[in-house]
């Protein structure tokens, strides 16, 4: 009798340790989501600043292929528009809680169009200056369970915002120089 009873209760300890792992594991899943998120953001908020407050260039590079995104300060454009860059500041890393989908310009570019061979297709060069960021830009990201999310950067004001499921970012603004 004594060993039912002590059955019955592992056999309850259990099931609440079950319910408690199924209440835990989105919730954890979702915490990492949004940590990558935040640290990617403010990754792109500090290319922002730092170009806001000084002289200098920033770039932020996605590489789409590696999986990864770097920000640098960068010196000029070569001849096909690739910043030769200096020291790295921050490397971070995409992950299957936070990857990156696909990356849209307010130009019109996209990779998600772009020849499969390209180069613009692994590496995206997001640049920013004393006037703001070059483009306005949309860059779609998943979480785990494949859910879509947008983070927009503004142009002009710099403001980065996440939003859930899919967000087109405005036309483009005329005559802004860069």
């Amino acid at each position: 009798m004594f060993y039912i009873e002590i059955m019955a209760i592992v056999a309850m300890v259990a099931m609440l340790v079950g319910i408690a792992t199924i209440n835990l594991v989105p919730k954890a899943l979702r915490s990492r989501f949004d940590q990558q998120a935040q640290e990617f953001i403010n990754t792109l908020k500090m290319a922002h600043n730092a170009a806001s407050q000084s002289d200098r260039r920033y770039a932020v590079l996605l590489d789409l292929d590696e999986g990864t995104y770097t920000l640098q300060p960068f010196v000029a454009l070569d001849a096909d528009a690739i910043p030769v860059t200096e020291e790295t500041i921050i490397t971070g890393r995409f992950t299957e809680d936070f990857r990156l989908d696909y990356v849209r310009f307010d130009d019109g570019k996209d990779t998600r169009y772009v020849e499969t061979n390209a180069v613009e297709v692994y590496r995206v060069w997001l640049l920013a200056s004393q006037s703001g960021w070059q483009n306005s830009i949309q860059i779609g990201v998943l979480d785990r369970e494949d859910n879509p999310y947008t983070i927009v950067v503004n142009r002009l004001s710099g403001v980065i915002t996440m939003y859930e499921g899919e967000y087109q970012i405005p036309e483009p603004v005329d005559n802004v120089l860069f």
